[in-house]
């Protein structure tokens, strides 16, 4: 994804295919930097790196239910605005990682703080990360204490 990006933001040519097949599908933002598709490859790798299959596997489906609920969420009815997210959006983002939280078979005791953790760090406005990694790490890493530190 890095050299696929690499290609596409210092290339005419990769700029132009990049453009043609997904031009449609990239933020005006996103023109000039990395686009979060990358971030979602680099921590969704990560968190299988560094995690349990069960813990890995919960902490990407918040990053893939969760993160995109909260912005459909928070764009379509959003009103409450903290910096550039909203309350709404955080509560639908709460509300789809606790409905995730018993899927892999992990303890409530572990799956709902990773749900509370990956809603928080979808919500809080990283000025350095981005969400698409901290979703994942974070939540996982959580859980991964959780097992290890039953409470």
């Amino acid at each position: 994804m890095f050299a696929a990006e690499t290609v596409r933001l210092r290339t005419d040519w990769g700029r132009s295919w990049y453009n043609r097949y997904f031009g449609t599908m990239t933020r005006a933002s996103e023109q000039s930097k990395l686009t979060g598709a990358t971030f979602v490859v680099f921590g969704a790798f990560m968190a299988a790196y560094l995690f349990e299959m069960q813990v890995a596997l919960l902490a990407m489906l918040f990053l893939s239910f969760g993160d995109p609920s909260a912005g459909f969420v928070g764009l379509r009815y959003g009103r409450i605005q903290i910096g550039h997210k909203t309350v709404e959006g955080s509560l639908a983002c709460l509300a789809v990682c606790l409905l995730l939280s018993p899927v892999t078979g992990l303890p409530l005791t572990v799956g709902i703080p990773g749900a509370i953790t990956a809603t928080l760090a979808e919500a809080i406005p990283w000025r350095l990360l981005n969400d698409n990694i901290t979703i994942p790490l974070f939540s996982g890493g959580v859980m991964t204490y959780l097992l290890a530190h039953p409470l």
